[in-house]
């Protein structure tokens, strides 16, 4: 079988601030390799290279994505290999237990000719006090959009058949998982199914879903029961021993967005706005909740304020991304600062003492074995 490039969010900038599901990704992780030093997108390019040399050898990789530039990876996972190689001057990966318990430090330090003028620390410290209170900006946007939200939500609410919604989630844990279990303790993986990033809403549903012999695309408004669905079927498979991933919104943690179980092969998704997909091949089914379970007529009734509601969401939506965007253009401007101090050549010398050190690791790996 051919080896699998998987792309994911493990932390996001939400309407309740920023939130990391980082640790729950390192679960079977033995070594990390934390990477101190240099700019961001310098880590992220060397995270790179390491997953593509690796891929190349037949391993499945994983990347996570930085919360605020989709393009920028904060961790690279060799799950076969209990290895990862992880941004440790991120602050939310900086602070996790798994890191301190299995890590080893590899400081990014550039030849001493290549070195460029000192780092204006002033600068860089003013930089980042702008940064964090363009965040505090556009968390405070992202929770008006979700209050607004709220109220969209609970139209349909008003007008939903429980007893049917339950049918329904009775129904499809049946179908998935008919009488199967695991003899083991079923692990939870809690991701983010996108990102809230300065060019708006991105996910990877594609790129996580793409080997997967069945999806299923929710359908429906919101309030309309896809979220309760989706953790009854996580929750009923968790149960049987079965590994899940939970994926989370990018706005409102609390509800569901997507779950994959491979051992199943199969995935369930919301598949409405910002992230909507159909059918497009064999083995993809489509779920209308709206239709099955919300009463005749709701979307007309009340279409007026419904016209309103979506008017201001997405207006509260497009200014907590400007000040994502303004911050992103900060950020730049700090990476530029400090990616200044690296050549080429240093550049190629930090990948290279890198991939020493892995292959060390590994090889030690197989020697015990």
């Amino acid at each position: 079988m051919a080896a699998k490039f998987l792309n994911y969010y493990a932390s996001a900038n939400t309407a309740r601030g920023f939130v990391t599901y980082f640790e729950d990704n390192l679960i079977g992780i033995d070594k990390i390799f934390i990477l101190k030093g240099g700019s961001d997108d310098i880590k992220s390019l060397l995270m790179v290279n390491i997953a593509i040399n690796w891929f190349i050898k037949g391993y499945d990789v994983e990347l996570i994505h930085s919360a605020s530039d989709e393009e920028e990876v904060e961790a690279v996972i060799i799950p076969a290999l209990g290895m990862a190689v992880v941004n440790g001057d991120v602050q939310h990966i900086e602070q996790t237990r798994s890191c301190s318990s299995a890590g080893e430090i590899v400081e990014l330090k550039p030849d001493e000719t290549s070195r460029g003028p000192a780092t204006p620390e002033e600068l860089i410290a003013s930089l980042i006090k702008n940064v964090q209170e363009l965040y505090k900006m556009a968390y405070k946007q992202l929770q008006s959009a979700l209050r607004i939200h709220d109220g969209w939500e609970k139209i349909y609410l008003d007008n939903v058949d429980f007893g049917k919604l339950d049918e329904i989630a009775d129904a499809a844990i049946k179908n998935f998982l008919s009488d199967m279990s695991m003899k083991k303790e079923g692990i939870v993986r809690n991701r983010f199914l996108g990102g809230a990033t300065a060019k708006g809403a991105v996910d990877f549903v594609m790129d996580l879903t793409r080997d997967l012999g069945k999806r299923y695309f929710l359908k429906g408004r919101p309030g309309s029961g896809k979220s309760t669905l989706l953790r009854k079927i996580a929750d009923a498979a968790q149960k049987r021993g079965f590994d899940v991933e939970v994926y989370h919104c990018a706005l409102d943690p609390q509800s569901l967005d997507m779950v994959i179980i491979r051992e199943l092969d199969i995935a369930v998704l919301d598949s409405t706005s910002p992230h909507e997909y159909f059918p497009s091949r064999d083995g993809d089914e489509q779920i209308d909740l709206y239709r099955l379970a919300i009463a005749p007529g709701t979307d007309e009734k009340y279409r007026d304020e419904l016209e309103s509601i979506i008017g201001k969401y997405k207006e509260a939506i497009s200014s907590g991304v400007s000040f994502l965007a303004k911050a992103k253009e900060l950020q730049n401007q700090i990476k530029t600062i400090l990616g200044d101090k690296f050549t080429l050549e240093s550049m190629d010398k930090m990948y290279l003492d890198l991939v020493d050190k892995l292959n060390a690791y590994v090889n030690d790996l197989i020697d015990k074995t």
